[in-house]
């Protein structure tokens, strides 16, 4: 965690978007892989979209993973 901010501040790194209304959702997954291979530890939530994006079989394969690669959900 940055301490250099407030805990209610602005976030440090978007990583994705979800409109419930519609069911957009918009994520970067190599920016998510990333983040969860360096141990951040998703919301119940947010780990129900990920799954649903299949986000986690990237994350466990280890998968080579381009840097423009952005997924959407509907």
């Amino acid at each position: 965690m940055n301490s250099s901010t407030r805990r209610d501040g602005r976030p440090l790194e978007e990583l994705g978007f979800y409109n419930p209304r519609n069911n957009e959702t918009r994520l970067d997954v190599p920016a998510i892989v990333k983040r969860l291979q360096e141990g951040a530890q998703p919301t119940d939530t947010v780990r129900d979209i990920l799954r649903k994006a299949n986000v986690f079989e990237q994350v466990g394969a280890g998968a080579n993973i381009e840097s423009s690669n952005t997924a959407s959900v509907s």
